[in-house]
């Protein structure tokens, strides 16, 4: 299948059956692939609760960037930086304003530094309370959609204000009521590329209904599994609801989940949690960088 209307114009495949997607002259995602696969050898929950979360978007009519929702890689993001909240992740980006290396692609570079040498495997039994019941717990009661940045390059929770290049353009349709509530998703190395572009209007309102209607169904879950890097296993698995999810509407009613929900936001001075503090970083000249060669293909 031909996707030519993407940003990067992708052709879907099935090989051995394996979804793939193929792009031409687009190495950026080399760097995207390889600090993913960072994190999935640190905690192979990664893996199992990203298939879950992946299959329930499906289940739910909210994934997908053709169809005008979040993309599998968005969906992954989310859960990365859950788990980093929850502490069982790191953040392999710390440094990378200290000792930056830059890769240039047509007029725009990228600070691509990411700590992936000598990784080491969570120990079995750490942080046994993650799982997609908690993620969902967490997007839908603890996460400030439309005022902190989902960021798997700071791996904490902060105001949008803290990420000042940021693109904050909506969709064409998206109003600003629906704008005010959008999830904010920063790339984790064109940092002025929000995920949420691909957002049709009232997505995200679907989306955090299909999360709140999923939290509170109980089917939806089995034990979370307490396992973390090489616990091995077989995967859990997320049962599909039996109702229906409800569709947003314009002018709010039962379809609107924001009618139900309770925004508990703090003081205009408070600094929201986990905001960095101090001034701005210093930047130093460093090496641009061919991914081909990072990875020994060329």
């Amino acid at each position: 299948e031909r996707v030519m209307h993407a940003k990067v114009p992708i052709l879907k495949m099935t090989c051995s059956g394996l979804e793939c997607d193929l792009s031409m002259n687009n190495l950026l995602p080399v760097f995207n692939s390889r600090l993913l696969k960072a994190y999935a050898d640190i905690d192979d929950r990664v893996v199992r609760i990203t298939q879950i979360v992946k299959q329930w978007a499906r289940d739910s009519g909210v994934h997908g960037g053709q169809y005008g929702n979040l993309s599998s890689y968005s969906f992954t993001l989310l859960v990365i930086f859950y788990m980093q909240v929850r502490g069982a992740l790191p953040c392999l980006q710390t440094d990378a304003d200290r000792r930056p290396q830059y890769y240039s692609e047509g007029k725009k570079t990228f600070n691509v530094t990411m700590d992936v040498e000598d990784l080491r495997p969570n120990a079995a039994n750490v942080h046994p309370g993650i799982s997609f019941k908690d993620l969902l717990q967490f997007y839908v009661h603890e996460f400030r959609w439309g005022e902190w940045v989902v960021s798997v390059r700071t791996g904490q929770c902060s105001g949008i204000e803290e990420y000042p290049e940021l693109s904050l353009k909506p969709r064409s349709g998206v109003t600003p009521e629906q704008w005010k509530h959008v999830i904010h998703i920063e790339d984790p190395f064109d940092v002025e590329r929000n995920l949420n572009c691909v957002l049709a209007p009232r997505s995200n309102y679907k989306l955090w209904h299909s999360m709140d209607e999923a939290l509170s169904t109980e089917e939806f879950f089995e034990a979370p599994s307490g396992s973390g890097g090489g616990g091995g296993g077989a995967a859990p698995s997320a049962k599909v609801a039996p109702k229906p999810v409800a569709k947003p509407t314009a002018r709010g009613g039962a379809g609107n989940q924001w009618s139900r929900r309770t925004w508990k936001p703090g003081r205009a001075d408070e600094r929201p949690i986990g905001a960095p503090i101090g001034g701005a970083p210093v930047f130093k000249p460093a090496p641009r960088l061919n991914p081909l060669a990072e990875l020994g293909w060329q």
